[in-house]
């Protein structure tokens, strides 16, 4: 069977787990299909003549992707599987596709410009309940209302994007995602099939019980709330350490230096420095604020039996903490954040145990093989099955 995916990656400048995941995803499917990756690539194409009209008009879902749908059609797939398509293959090229596709939404861009839900500080669903029209007014996407334009009006047609409306499954990361799209989208099929971790199996000889201090990797943005956790650091009890990169950067190094040594903030790090500190730490803290998927570092966290610290604001935080894998916290809530981390800090043997058992049974790179099998074989065999009938 022949499996096309389709993804626009983001500039590798700026670390992306979505695109972690879809190099990654590509990998395991090849161990059991002939896989074609169709990409194209931000850093590639941002300096050719036209590039930002050409992206508008792809972003804003009235322009199709020749190229796009030339290569798609030139890997003869059975079925095809789509990532991120903003800002460099647009939508409405699935409109003419001849074999089922499945769609898998890591974020909230196909009903919110900012592809957060999340505005000042605050949950926002005005877009998707009210109307697109408030993301221009806010300059909702990088706080430009010429750049908002064409993804508002890409919003504007919810019920009716290809990339949803015909999709023969739509896939979510987490339960809350499953349920927000499903009330945005009740005709269409869609599945809950959290992301797998990009440690193997092998990483069980990395677990490690004499740990200390926590850990924070990630962008440094608002809406993870990271000045917050600097902040709030004393609750933690030791030692937090913040690894990562973004415009708040300044910020955190600067709240950081005046903490006295109990926060340290050593800026990007490498994979490998990445699951060093992940092997040492007590626990990996997620503050954020919106209602992100299943974050990439957390994954790696459970992998490597390194218990989860997440803000119970997250769409993902309970399944992440099940089964006593974690931990979570009410952001702003008194002691709240103090107590979660006592827990865990008592209990340190149980809670790794713990998150790697999770990892095993939810997010390995097996479970979501066979998980994702179950929905390629099914869709396939099912249109083929209409094309008999028609026939």
């Amino acid at each position: 069977m022949r499996v096309t995916v389709v993804h626009s990656f983001y500039d590798d400048a700026v670390p992306s787990g979505e695109n972690t995941v879809v190099r990654a995803q590509v990998e395991e499917l090849s161990k059991t299909y002939t896989v074609e990756l169709v990409q194209r690539r931000t850093e590639e194409l941002i300096h050719e003549p036209g590039y930002k009209v050409r992206s508008a008009f792809y972003a804003s879902g009235l322009g199709i992707n020749r190229s796009i749908v030339d290569e798609v059609n030139a890997s003869e797939p059975d079925i095809v599987h789509v990532h991120n398509t903003f800002p460099n293959i647009g939508t409405k090229w699935l409109k003419d596709l001849k074999v089922p596709h499945l769609t898998t939404l890591h974020n909230y861009r196909a009903i919110c410009s900012n592809a957060l839900l999340w505005r000042d500080g605050s949950a926002c669903t005005d877009c998707p309940d009210k109307g697109p029209h408030h993301a221009v007014v806010h300059g909702c996407y990088r706080g430009s209302r010429v750049s908002t334009a064409p993804l508002a009006l890409s919003t504007w047609r919810v019920g009716r994007d290809p990339l949803i409306r015909d999709a023969a499954a739509v896939i979510a990361l987490n339960y809350d995602a499953l349920r927000v799209f499903k009330s945005y989208f009740p005709d269409s099929n869609v599945l809950r099939l959290p992301n797998f971790g990009p440690v193997d199996a092998g990483a069980a000889r990395c677990l490690n019980h004499e740990r200390s201090g926590w850990l924070y990797i990630g962008r440094l943005t608002e809406e993870k709330n990271v000045t917050w956790l600097v902040r709030n650091a004393w609750e933690l009890g030791e030692k937090l350490t913040l690894a990562g990169d973004g415009p708040l950067a300044q910020e955190v190094s600067s709240l950081a230096s005046n903490t006295n040594g109990a926060v340290e903030y050593v800026g990007r790090r490498s994979e490998s420095d990445v699951e060093r500190l992940l092997t040492t730490a007590r626990g990996i803290v997620i503050p954020s604020l919106w209602s992100e998927g299943v974050p990439t570092v957390a994954l790696k966290a459970l992998a490597l039996g390194c218990p989860i610290l997440i803000s119970d604001t997250c769409g993902a935080a309970f399944e992440l903490t099940r089964n006593g894998a974690g931990e979570t916290f009410g952001v702003g809530v008194s002691g709240s954040l103090e107590s979660a981390a006592r827990s865990i800090a008592g209990n340190q043997r149980t809670y790794g145990d713990s998150a790697r058992r999770l990892f095993e049974d939810d997010y390995s790179p097996a479970v979501w093989s066979g998980r994702m099998a179950e929905v390629i074989e099914q869709q396939v065999r099912s249109h083929r099955a209409a094309g008999e009938v028609r026939r």
